[in-house]
This record gives structure tokens, C-alpha cells and sequence, in this order.
């Protein structure tokens, strides 16, 4: 028999939520936008912690998708059980990272209905969270074009763990 250590479904939906947060606000630029080399290959930079973050970020973390300053950023996010603390942490540091554009994050029951109209409107938020009871229909919104291909961002460097990528920060299996 396979000796396998269990993670609860509350840790797993605790680390989920914390990930998501973490990737959607970095996935708010163009995914057009790569960095200039892998971090595999890229040779680490000297850490430069903007003031108000708690830990060192290396240079080529600090906007290693090119967002353009001055672009507002809109993230809609489902508040269930965790609440909305991790949502405030993550537009904190975002706001640290990129003081020259205008953050609003707001949380949300019932993603689906409050998003569709949007999503139809072709006025989408720029970041959302798509979990939670009457959550939108993702395979439906990848069908049509819907969603930006995150692909960049798990190649880009991570924020907080230097010499390694946002995607090998990630739980094993935790991606799509």
C-alpha cells in the first residue's frame, strides 16, 4: 500500500485561494509580454524591495510581465469562507509594486451572475477569481476566446522566491 500524505480540503482550498490571488494580480498585463530570458538562464539580480513589502524582490520580479504604468487594474474575486483578507495582502503588494496604476479589488458571491453580463458587454474585469457556488462556466469562456492564457506568467520570475518561477512556487498539480 502507497504510504500518501493527505492535505486537508480546507488547507488545499486555503493554498488554491492564496495562489490564485498571487497569479491573478500578476497576470494583469498583456500575456504578449515575456521576460527578455527564462529564469532558468537569467542570472539573479540583486534584491530591491520596494518600501512597503516585508521581503526582498529581485529586479526582474518586479514586472516581469510588463504591465504599463498608469493602466487601472480591476480584480473581482470570490469572498467565501476565507474572506477577504488574502485579497486586500495581494493588492497591497500590488499596489507596493506598481504605485503609478490605480488597483480596485472588490469580492463577490454568485461570480456567474454578476459577471455574465459583463463578460457579454465585452467589459470584463481584468483579473477574477471564478470559484464559488454560481461560478461562470470556464470551459465556456475558453471556447470563446474569453480568457488570457496565464502560460506566461507560471515562466515568469517568482515574486518572493528568488531563482525560481511563479509556476515552480506552486503546489504539484495545483496548475490546469
Amino acid at each position: 500500500m502507497l504510504d500518501k500524505k493527505t492535505l486537508s480540503r480546507r488547507a488545499f482550498l486555503h493554498y488554491t485561494a492564496v495562489a490564485g490571488a498571487g497569479a491573478a494580480l500578476a497576470a494583469c498585463a498583456p500575456a504578449t509580454q515575456a521576460p527578455a530570458a527564462p529564469a532558468e538562464s537569467a542570472a539573479p539580480a540583486a534584491p530591491a524591495a520596494p518600501p512597503d513589502l516585508p521581503f526582498d524582490v529581485a529586479d526582474e520580479a518586479l514586472n516581469p510581465l510588463g504591465l504599463e504604468a498608469g493602466q487601472p487594474v480591476e480584480g473581482i474575486f470570490f469572498e467565501g469562507g476565507f474572506g477577504r483578507g488574502y485579497l486586500d495582502n495581494a493588492a497591497d503588494i500590488f499596489r507596493a509594486l506598481h504605485p503609478d496604476n490605480e488597483m480596485s479589488v472588490s469580492g463577490i458571491q454568485r461570480v456567474g451572475d454578476q459577471l455574465r453580463p459583463r463578460f457579454i458587454g465585452g467589459n470584463p474585469p481584468d483579473v477574477i477569481d471564478n470559484s464559488g457556488a454560481g461560478n461562470l462556466d470556464t470551459a465556456a469562456l475558453v471556447a470563446e476566446d474569453q480568457l488570457l492564457d496565464l502560460a506566461p506568467l507560471f515562466d515568469a520570475p517568482s515574486l518572493d522566491t528568488p531563482g525560481m518561477t511563479f509556476g515552480e512556487t506552486l503546489f504539484p498539480g495545483s496548475q490546469l
